[in-house]
């Protein structure tokens, strides 16, 4: 774990280089998850890449109230984690637990349907992938108690 730097102007410590690079992440995950939902309210192209049955928008919709959750998490993980917070880590794992369902889901959707969600579960994998490592990053990070 590298030490916090001190701001010379402020006197506020900012976080080690790993914590700052898993909240950045945490940030831009929400901002991304955020701006996804929009674009599928938005753009038929990008409602598109989400759409489970295409004649049923509903059960993509039903996504959206538990990732509304999932962003709200990372964006106060993301605030935790560069404010060096002592629970930092719950949202951080529970943002973890928000992306890794829904892709586990999707492994099984896509496994027992005729080519529906493919696209869905690409962003779903990275996005788990990624936030996993951000996670253990953040983690493995945390000062030695």
């Amino acid at each position: 774990m590298t030490t916090p730097a001190t701001d010379d102007t402020t006197g506020q410590q900012s976080p080690p280089i790993e914590v700052a690079v898993a909240a950045l992440y945490f940030a831009a995950q929400a901002v991304v998850g955020a701006l996804l939902w929009i674009g599928a309210d938005l753009s038929t192209t990008v409602r598109s890449w989400l759409e489970l049955v295409p004649e049923r928008p509903q059960v993509t919709d039903a996504f959206l109230p538990a990732d509304i959750v999932v962003i709200a998490a990372s964006a106060l993980a993301a605030w935790a984690l560069w404010r060096g917070r002592p629970w930092a880590m719950v949202p951080v794992w529970f943002t973890v637990g928000g992306i890794v369902y829904p892709t586990v889901v999707l492994v099984g959707w896509v496994a027992s349907t005729d080519g529906t969600g493919e696209t869905a579960l690409g962003m779903m994998l990275l996005a788990t992938v990624s936030c996993t490592g951000a996670a253990l990053l953040a983690w493995r990070s945390r000062p030695s108690r």
